[in-house]
């Protein structure tokens, strides 16, 4: 992954940042099944799965730029559970470790549903990990992640995540959140994220996206930061569906930096969804 800024901070000229990435995914299977049924909640027989896991990964050159370049691609609202891999963070000036590991538990209950097959009726995810942003392999040691989701109707679902200081203090970090599923016509969730260390958030989020016909929806995006009284992400767009595997989002966005300053952007996304 390669990131280029044409100045940086205190004066600094133009800045190239390239990250590399290798790793490995270990992870076990459990399951066991039940012939429950409640048809109130179109449950029709449950089964619970529990995955253990463990990735490693190495990213030669994260290190680099550190202290250079503001932390301007840092998403503060959905910042819960970063992924490892770099393709899915935004955070590229906040990765400055060159190892990770993360090690945990997966859980889900799950039913069966006439129309996807399966649904997921509850998961509960926990997990930790370690790196080496102090310069020592894999000496820093994470707080403890958990999420919590439940879906106890088709058309709606609930969302918990935390973060727990490593002696048990109470949440550092928090983001709630509940969607709502009409089924093929529209989409909608909201949520509340809160930061209580470091530079403190207070951001709701709210997210709808509508079908227009069978190719084009539409979406819309804002969060709103609680602190500075002011929007600090707006986005609209079109998503259009090619075939059964292909999905492009075309949209234009509006940001608005911890300094006040404002951006507009358009945003073009390629997505295979299915092989």
């Amino acid at each position: 992954r390669a990131t280029h800024w044409t100045s940086g901070l205190n004066g600094e000229g133009a800045i190239t940042k390239v990250m590399g990435q290798a790793g490995f995914d270990l992870e076990g299977l459990a399951t066991g099944s039940w012939n429950l049924k409640a048809e109130k909640w179109s449950i029709n027989g449950m089964r619970h799965s529990i995955r253990p896991f463990i990735q490693y990964r190495v990213m030669p050159g994260a290190e680099e730029a550190a202290g250079k370049v503001g932390k301007s691609d840092r998403s503060v609202a959905l910042a819960a559970f970063h992924e490892l891999d770099l393709a899915d963070r935004p955070d590229v000036m906040a990765t400055t470790a060159t190892q990770v590991a993360r090690m945990g538990i997966r859980n889900s209950i799950e039913t069966r549903d006439t129309d996807w097959g399966t649904r997921e009726l509850l998961r509960f995810d926990v997990m930790k990990d370690w790196s080496n942003r102090d310069g020592q392999a894999l000496s820093r040691e994470s707080d403890l992640l958990a999420n919590i989701r439940l879906s106890p109707a088709p058309w709606v679902t609930l969302d918990s995540y935390n973060r727990y200081g490593k002696q048990g203090d109470n949440a550092v970090e928090t983001l709630q959140s509940i969607a709502f599923n009409s089924g093929d016509f529209w989409k909608a969730s909201a949520g509340w994220y809160e930061l209580n260390y470091g530079d403190p958030a207070r951001q709701l989020w709210l997210r709808g996206e509508v079908r227009l016909n069978s190719v084009f929806s539409a979406i819309l995006t804002t969060n709103y930061d609680a602190l500075v009284h002011a929007y600090t992400y707006q986005s609209i767009g079109l998503i259009q569906r090619i075939g059964n595997s292909w999905e492009i989002e075309y949209g234009f966005q509006k940001r608005v930096s911890a300094l006040s300053d404002g951006s507009l952007g358009f945003r073009f996304r390629v997505r295979l969804f299915k092989f």
